[in-house]
């Protein structure tokens, strides 16, 4: 993910969309600037909560990761368990709310559904690297949510679950010998 800061924002690029995001203090609507950018960038957006916004990409995270690696199979297929998508976004909504963001699970769920339809055909990141037998993100991916969930001792069994699911997919390498890469 490239960033390009400057005094007055923060560029932020990602896979699905391009976000434009205020930082610091500074004086003034600098909103206009995704407008202008929007001229020769698709899916500009100006957020002046970078942190929220940051939040909202590990929902996503939390998601799509660990369940593509433990299926393996592509965002699309997620589609198919919406339940257990809801589970996740609940827990995660009540961290977030924590952190003193105001969201919903529901509001969680939708953008992780835009994101799996916008991603439909795509192998995430972390069953790309289980499927190449490397270590994967979970630590800072769902290891992050469970390390500030419990920092507020609340409950996250489905994030637990699905930490512990991958991490054993990881030691499974290491049990057999595969010469797997020690964590960066």
């Amino acid at each position: 993910m490239p960033l390009a800061a400057t005094a007055m924002s923060l560029f932020m690029w990602q896979t699905v969309s391009r976000i434009l995001v205020r930082h610091g203090q500074q004086d003034g609507d600098y909103s206009y600037l995704a407008d202008i950018l929007q001229t020769v960038l698709p899916d500009v957006a100006w957020h002046n909560n970078i942190r929220a916004e940051l939040w909202r990409k590990l929902a996503v995270n939390c998601v799509i990761n660990p369940l593509t690696a433990t299926w393996n199979c592509p965002n699309g297929e997620l589609r198919h368990h919406p339940q257990e998508i809801m589970q996740i976004c609940e827990e995660v909504a009540a961290v977030i709310e924590r952190e003193g963001h105001h969201t919903s699970a529901e509001d969680l769920r939708d953008y992780v559904m835009q994101v799996i339809d916008a991603t439909a055909e795509n192998i995430s990141s972390m069953l790309q690297d289980i499927r190449a037998l490397r270590h994967t993100e979970i630590d800072y991916i769902n290891g992050f949510l469970l390390r500030r969930a419990r920092a507020h001792g609340i409950a996250v069994p489905e994030n637990t679950r699905l930490f512990e699911m991958v991490k054993r997919k990881e030691s499974e390498y290491e049990r057999i010998g595969t010469g797997l890469p020690r964590p960066w």
